[in-house]
Order: C-alpha cells, then structure tokens, then sequence
C-alpha cells in the first residue's frame, strides 16, 4: 500500500523536477501559484533579475519589487483575474537587483487537471523597458511634429491677416489721403486764381476769397495728415501685433540697414515680460520716427538701438554717431522731426521721452515706459 502510494508521488515530483529544469533554462522569467493566489516557484531567470532568494519571493513577497506607483493596480488585477479563473495581462515596474525599476509585460493564464480541476496559475514576465521607452520617444517625436506644423499654420494664419490688412491700409491711404490731396490741390489753384485776378478796385474782396481758399488748403491738409496719421498707426498695430516687438524692431532695423547703408544693430536685455499693445506700438512708432531722422538729419554712419525690459518697465535707447544737435529736444520748439507726436504718446502713457545730444557725440533718443500697474490703459 505504501508503494502504491509513493509511486504517483515519485512520478509527480518527476515531472516538477523536469518542469523546473524547463523553466530554468527558459529565456524568459516565469512564475507558478497554487489555487490559494500564494506563489510557490520562480525560476533562475527571476531570482537573477531580482537578486533575491526564492524564500523571499514566495506567497506575497513577490509583490516587494513592484513599483509603490503600481503595486496596489497589479494586486488587484491578479486578484480579479485569479478569481474568475481567466487570463491576465499587465504592465508594471519592477525592481531590479541594483535598485532601477524596469517596466515588465506579466501575463498570467489558469492551469486545470485533467479532471478540470483548478490549480493555480502560470506566468511570464518580459522587460518591456526598452519598448516603452521607444514609444514615448516616437510620441514626443509626434507632439513636436504637431507643434511644428500647428505653429507653421497658425504662422502662414499670421502672414495671410498681415497681408489682408496692409491691403486694407493700402486701400484706405489710396482713397481717403488721395481724396484730401486731390481737394487741397483744387483749393491751391482756386487760391493762386484768387491771387491772380486781383487788380486793385478788387484786391479787397478778392482777398478775402483767396483767404478763404487758403483756409481751405489749411484744414483739408490737417485732415490729410489726420487720416495718414491712422493709417500708420495701424500699420504699427499689424506689425506688432503680427510680429511681437522684438521681431517688429529687428525687421524695421534690417529694411532701414539695407535701405540706407547705415550701420544699424539692436540689443535686447532683460525679461521677456509681456508688453501691452498701446506700449508696443508707441516704442514701434518712436523707433520709426528717430530712424527716419537719422537718415533725414544726422549724416550719421551707424545707430544702435537698446530695449530693456524689467517687470517695472521697459526702457528704449536709440543713439546715432552723427553731428547731434546743439540742445536737448523740446515739445515747445519747433520741431521737422515727428518726435514731438511720440513724445506726446509716451507721455500719454507715463511715460518719460527725452531726446538731444549723447554724452559721446551723435544724438540720443530715450524713452521709458511703465509697465503693469503703473501703465496707462
């Protein structure tokens, strides 16, 4: 009785024995539980990985090397799977012997008797590292991708508005300005009809007439400049807005450079704090101006331009190497160089506008703006 009994044992301790031997050599790390969920072998390729002893892996200990993140995930899917008695599959972490965590695909199948009866689970493990790492590189790859084609879309969007609108101006300069010149063209030569006609029983009232056209010239011509003055104005709105204030003054800086001969450079220091729009535009508008000057006025043979931006303010120097001036600007002189209309903005906006001769020569344009609360809406 007691050899017909040791027999089957002998034969299935026979084949668990031919069992680990298999799993030893397999290339892959494998793992048996009984139909209490509790772990009862690891093969060779596990114990290496973790550098564990088998002791330590059996039952729950398994669950030591499994990532804090996705230990009480792994749990429960082992749990639910093993009481359905269905396959598993996870990813996780898992710690490897010297301490680096490597991702691992487990998959888990139940294992039957012949007589159908449950006996516990069979599993693998395979470091998926490598893989996981390959697909988020390729994700990145396509994030960026997409930025990169978002941001030449929205660019190409940019450049279709830009263009839209300077037609707009175009149009506008064309019909309204065109339009005020036209009228004061026709009021000179009424004047200058005036002036020729008048003989000397007539000169009083012919006098008048012509004062009267002369008027005319005066007041059409503010509306002219009125209505110019818009359409740059927008313009500067465009390109700010279009190209950011520092693309808009590096464009502004190259085109006067190319067009003039010139020397002509820019430097940016400080934050990149953003600008409000009206802050932008009059810092555009003053660039405009003191350039257009410098080619009019100085005889220079460079400028430099300095924008410094800080949390407080942003701070504009532009500084010719030309014949400068004999005394600093003034809104109250007589001024042929436009500044006195971005001083006024500057000024609308807290601002402090000063402008004549530099300490080593040449001319100076300064201005300085608030930023934030000290701003003007």
């Amino acid at each position: 009785m007691k050899v017909s009994e040791a027999a089957p044992l002998s034969a299935a301790q026979a084949a668990f024995d031919w069992f680990r031997i298999m799993a030893d050599a397999a290339p892959v790390m494998i793992w048996f539980s009984g139909p209490d969920k509790q772990s009862i072998y690891f093969n060779e390729r596990w114990l290496e990985f973790t550098g564990r002893t088998l002791d330590q892996e059996l039952g729950d200990g398994w669950a030591e090397i499994v990532h804090p993140d996705d230990r009480e995930r792994c749990l429960a899917t082992y749990g639910e799977a093993f009481d359905a008695r269905r396959e598993f599959e996870i990813e996780a972490r898992a710690r490897r012997h010297d301490g680096v965590y490597r991702w691992h695909l487990n998959r888990g199948t139940p294992i039957h008797a012949r007589d159908g009866t449950f006996v516990g689970y069979i599993g693998t493990c395979i470091d998926v590292t490598e893989r996981r790492n390959a697909e988020q590189e390729r994700q990145l790859q396509l994030v960026a991708r997409l930025v990169r084609l978002r941001e030449e879309r929205d660019a190409d969007e940019r450049k279709r508005l830009l263009d839209e609108e300077r037609r707009r101006i175009a149009g506008d300069l064309h019909e309204r300005v065109e339009q005020a010149l036209f009228a004061i063209g026709l009021a000179a030569t009424a004047a200058l009809g005036v002036a020729g006609a008048a003989t000397g029983a007539q000169l009083p009232g012919l006098l008048d007439s012509m004062i009267d056209a002369l008027s005319d010239v005066t007041e059409l011509a503010a509306t002219g400049a009125e209505q110019l003055r818009a359409a740059i104005h927008t313009l500067n709105s465009v390109e700010v807005v279009g190209r950011g204030l520092v693309g808009a003054l590096s464009k502004q800086v190259r085109e006067f450079r190319l067009r003039t001969g010139i020397e002509a450079d820019i430097v940016v220091t400080g934050s990149d704090e953003p600008l409000q729009t009206d802050v932008a535009e009059t810092l555009f508008a003053t660039v405009r101006e003191a350039l257009a000057n410098v080619e009019r006025h100085s005889h220079a043979g460079a400028v430099m331009l300095g924008l410094h931006i800080s949390p407080a303010s942003v701070t504009l120097s532009i500084q010719d190497d030309g014949r400068g001036a004999a005394a600093p600007w003034g809104a109250d002189v007589e001024d042929p160089s436009g500044l006195r209309v971005v001083a006024t903005r500057v000024l609308g906006l807290n601002g402090t506008f000063a402008a004549g001769p530099a300490p080593d020569g040449g001319f100076l344009v300064r201005t300085q703006l608030p930023l934030g609360v000290g701003a003007s809406r």
